[in-house]
């Protein structure tokens, strides 16, 4: 391709303008060139932030809240907000070939496959994400040839990698989505997959909202549950409550017992895979029964 020589016709042009470049010299061709190699540039820093995005929420242990299918591919929202916007398996820039490969448990950002790792000045790779984590700032030179972080990148025969070439596929070859999970699945040799799960659906409801108990009685509820891992149950002084499948008994103090609290909340946090929710009982002790008091739906709310 031409590329480089219009870069450096349009250089010289612009640096002899005075007689060199007329008025009926035809520069489209190479501005579009320029803009076409700008937009390649902006689409590869931006999969390059897409890729950091996910590999930060491997090491964070976040998941997937939302993904939504666009016409050419897909947008993601993460747990704390981040979005990213994937195109599925467009074709990408004119690029060299930047990707991640996995290292004692740590993703590091590569150059021409794996185990072909881009370093820093001191010779060290460069992790994808974490605390230390690193976007390689990729660019073009004035002379036409690919940077990252303002050095030029050689290629396998220790040359300078001009910005030309055969078109390249992206960095993400296909976005697959399951019940479970969203797979990234990377354009490497390897088809390299990346899986992070969905936010899952947890819901926990006691049957009512109150309770009165005459003093050393119990009463059980029944409770609707569903995604939930493991719970923990907090009460008033002097109350007794257990969980036993979907049924929750809740037991009040003897009337003898002055240390017991008369009234209070009972509050069972239910844990889920992605969520945690809490459902509370108000509860009092009395020396009579009123029944049926508090029918309804418990009263919970999404950590």
């Amino acid at each position: 391709m031409k590329k480089l020589f219009t870069l450096l016709a349009f250089t010289a042009c612009l640096a002899t303008a005075n007689w060199s470049c007329s008025d009926d010299y035809d520069d489209s061709e190479l501005r579009r060139e320029i803009e076409n190699l700008k937009q390649e540039l902006a689409q590869i820093k931006s999969q390059i932030s897409s890729l950091q995005t996910i590999i930060n929420a491997v090491d964070t242990d976040k998941f997937i809240t939302k993904i939504t299918k666009t016409d050419n591919g897909y947008t993601i929202t993460f747990s704390g907000g981040d979005t990213i916007t994937i195109e599925n398996g467009e074709k990408g820039a004119d690029a060299p070939v930047i990707g991640i490969d996995l290292f004692e448990g740590v993703y590091y950002w590569t150059f021409g496959g794996k185990g072909k790792w881009l370093t820093d000045a001191s010779g060290n790779k460069i992790p994808v994400a974490g605390e230390d984590g690193i976007s390689p700032e990729l660019d073009v030179d004035a002379e036409g040839y690919w940077t990252v972080d303002g050095k030029r990148i050689t290629g396998a025969d220790g040359k300078p990698v001009k910005a030309t070439g055969a078109k390249g596929d992206s960095f993400f070859k296909e976005v697959r989505e399951t019940d479970d999970e969203v797979i990234f699945i990377l354009s490497d040799n390897d088809n390299t997959e990346i899986r992070i799960p969905k936010a899952k659906e947890i819901n926990f409801v006691i049957e009512k909202t109150s309770l009165v108990l005459k003093y050393g009685m119990s009463k059980t509820l029944a409770v609707t549950q569903h995604g939930v891992l493991n719970h923990s149950i907090a009460k008033p002084d002097g109350w007794r409550a257990t969980l036993d499948g979907d049924v929750l008994t809740i037991t009040a103090p003897v009337k003898e017992n002055t240390y017991a609290e008369r009234e209070g909340k009972v509050s069972v946090v239910a844990v889920g895979a992605t969520a945690t929710v809490i459902a509370i009982v108000e509860v009092t002790a009395s020396d009579a029964i009123l029944e049926d008091s508090g029918a309804g739906d418990s009263n919970w709310e999404e950590w």
